[in-house]
């Protein structure tokens, strides 16, 4: 990964990035190589300290703060709520975000939790990526959709805001509609204040390309996956949130707020996949794919 590039959610582009962790302390998604080659580790609080004195010579006044990278939320919650009491030195109202992980939420006590919403840890953005069981195992998540059920509720119980981020294809060609109805029931069940969907992304030297090049993986058509993120969209029934998909790799962006915006999305699908032909076999989201 090039030292220069910086992964956050949407919804975060305008806070402020400050450095703790380097890497990811899981790494061994299937459909994933953000990080491979870099090792886990923990930054020292000194570098944190100087970007956010530096940064405060800058912007006077943020809003929010994002910890990077990809798994600043896997560090104890001691150290979290060490940097917490940091980042409010310069900025005694900013709110605190990061990606999570169902690894590193269940890996806290209700009680951490809410001592760290208390410093102002909020708006955490995390990967469930499916419904279905057999999919997370596939894909090698590492935990079930009861356990992400179960650990989004710690997080609702804590008065921790979250978003999560759901991957339209992770079931495969075939499945579309099975995959549809296991992911909107969970998000359902969640009640996050935010949905982000893209779609299974392809990446050269994964796991997931390796199955795909041997035919034990089957991707989904471009007229699957708009048939599945319209089924999604049809079945969600989170009035309030906001669902965003613009990820480089998504076939069609949209965003909006439920319910309010969910006619207008849907329609927006419906003359998508209206226009698409049943002999569109071959798409296969490969954001920066190269061959080895």
């Amino acid at each position: 990964m090039a030292a220069e590039e910086i992964f956050k959610p949407p919804l975060a582009e305008g806070a402020l990035t400050v450095n703790v962790t380097s890497g990811c302390n899981y790494n061994r998604c299937a459909f994933c190589t953000m990080y491979h080659g870099e090792p886990f580790r923990a930054l020292p609080l000194e570098g944190a300290r100087a970007e956010l004195a530096a940064a405060k010579k800058i912007y006077p006044h943020v809003g929010r703060v994002f910890l990077e990278e990809g798994d600043a939320f896997s560090l104890p919650a001691a150290r979290l709520a060490e940097i917490a009491r940091l980042v409010h030195e310069f900025y005694p109202a900013a709110e605190i975000a990061c990606f999570a992980s169902v690894h590193n939420i269940k890996a806290k006590s209700r009680r951490e939790l809410a001592e760290l919403r208390a410093l102002g840890v909020n708006r955490l953005n995390v990967g469930v990526e499916s419904g279905l069981d057999d999919v997370l195992e596939f894909m090698n998540k590492g935990f079930t959709a009861a356990e992400t059920r179960g650990q989004l509720a710690k997080l609702r119980a804590a008065g921790i805001d979250f978003s999560v981020n759901i991957i339209n294809g992770a079931a495969g060609s075939g499945r579309q509609s099975e995959s549809a109805r296991a992911n909107a029931a969970l998000v359902n069940d969640a009640r996050p204040a935010a949905v982000f969907t893209t779609n299974l992304l392809r990446e050269a030297g994964s796991r997931l390309d390796l199955d795909v090049k041997s035919g034990a993986f089957k991707m989904c058509t471009l007229r699957q996956l708009v048939g599945e993120e319209l089924e999604f969209i049809e079945l969600l029934e989170i009035d309030g949130a906001y669902l965003y998909g613009m990820n480089p790799c998504s076939v069609m962006p949209i965003r909006g707020r439920l319910m309010r915006g969910k006619p207008r999305m849907l329609e927006k699908f419906r003359r998508q996949i209206a226009a698409l032909s049943e002999e569109e076999l071959d798409w296969t989201p490969m954001w920066g794919y190269r061959e080895e």
